[in-house]
């Protein structure tokens, strides 16, 4: 009997049952019980970390993009490179600043940091991005996601998502409002998303046991468009002109019946739908890069797709059970870090294993504290046991 309501304790109810094992046991032995999954092949590339640069102790958020690198750790702590890893400035601010959350946001000249300082109040700042100097620092209710770009009248606008719901437009050249949208949320399951693409603010986020979208303009607030979904999924990724998310739509037994769609971001049109059968959960998001989007399951299946027609390029089953993960996509190589410890690397173009041993797909020396794609390159932001932090720049040759 197929059930339509696919909730998130269902999902990982079905792990637990179908012989995958629970979350704690599969910290210890989950890749340890396949050791041959992930022998490389004759003349596959390799991912090797080519470049370490120190981090701020402590490490909670890293972004990056074709002008660099910007870290920031829990006490305030904020540093940046440029892409070859030249260190561009730091702030190590001394006292009690607040916590800086995840995730941090570039764009527009920018760095956009959520803050958490419960005895001041929490609040949004605005690092210059070629010097680290605070532009402003605003307060706002619990932000949970930010981001920066443009507005539709040209200008910059900042996004910042609040845990209640509400999604605050600020202008970046002075942190003054624009205007304020409260959408709700209900229970929250896992973080909200938010993105600016020419003049559109994107809000994504699951509660409950549906998967909601909005996108609005950059300038007043209006809703353009909205979807919503009866199941959750993968929470999307957004590209230039379109949308790429995952619905599950049924369970049937113990088969989780979902489907990738690609959605047009003007319109909110359905430009394609494809079967990925699977389990999938808004803590392990879409990945989008090169005309391909990558997308893992509860069970560690990885899918690349084709991001114009919906087409599966290729299916590779890394057995290691994923409530939580990152997918991260390159032109050239795919990945997904594992249980914030280690990272499997594939081909981008074919699926096949990519050899790396530092970090490999069993790592417990350190913990991936997040992890991003930038310029070809793969970022791990990564915490020693003693709590120091360090950026790993992975690249392949």
């Amino acid at each position: 009997m197929a059930s339509r309501a696919v909730s998130a304790s269902a999902l990982v109810a079905l792990a637990m049952v179908s012989g995958l094992a629970t979350p704690s046991t599969v910290l210890a032995s989950g890749a340890a019980r396949h050791p041959s999954t992930w022998q490389p092949r004759a003349g596959v590339t390799e991912l090797a970390v080519a470049l370490v640069r120190e981090a701020p102790d402590e490490p909670t958020a890293i972004a990056a993009d074709s002008d660099g690198v910007v870290v920031v750790g829990r006490s305030g702590a904020a540093f940046a490179y440029a892409p070859d890893g030249r260190e561009q400035w730091r702030i190590d601010p001394e006292g009690d600043v607040g916590s800086r959350l995840h995730p941090i946001a570039l764009g527009e000249g920018l760095v956009v940091v959520p803050v958490f300082d419960p005895p001041v109040g929490s609040g949004v700042l605005a690092l210059e991005r070629s010097t680290g100097r605070t532009r402003w620092e605003v307060s706002v209710a619990e932000p949970r996601s930010v981001a920066v770009g443009p507005a539709p009248d040209g200008s910059t606008v900042v996004a910042v998502v609040e845990r209640s719901g509400a999604v605050t437009l600020l202008r970046a050249d002075d942190g003054t409002a624009v205007t304020q949208v409260p959408l709700g949320f209900g229970h929250l399951l896992g973080v909200p998303h938010v993105w600016v693409r020419d003049g559109r603010v994107i809000v994504a986020w699951a509660h409950d046991d549906a998967a909601e979208i909005r996108v609005l303009d950059g300038g007043t607030g209006e809703i353009h468009w909205a979807w919503s979904g009866p199941g959750l999924g993968a929470a999307p990724a957004v590209g230039h002109d379109r949308l790429i998310l995952v619905e599950n739509t049924e369970i049937d037994g113990d088969v989780v019946h979902a489907e990738a769609r690609g959605l047009d971001l003007a319109t909110g049109a359905v430009q394609w739908s494809t079967p990925v059968d699977g389990a999938f959960l808004p803590t392990a998001p879409v990945a989008l890069s090169g005309g391909r989007a990558l997308v893992v399951d509860l069970d560690g299946m990885l899918i690349a797709l084709d991001a114009r027609t919906g087409q599966v390029r290729w299916r590779r089953a890394t057995r290691l059970v994923q409530i939580e993960a990152a997918p991260l996509l390159t032109r050239s190589v795919a990945a997904m870090t594992t249980y914030g410890t280690g990272l499997v690397a594939l081909s981008a173009r074919t699926g096949m294993p990519i050899r790396n041993q530092v970090p490999g797909p069993v790592q417990t020396v350190v913990t991936i504290e997040d992890s991003t794609a930038a310029a070809g390159s793969l970022l791990l932001l990564v915490r020693h046991r003693a709590g120091e932090g360090e950026i790993w720049w992975l690249r392949p040759s």
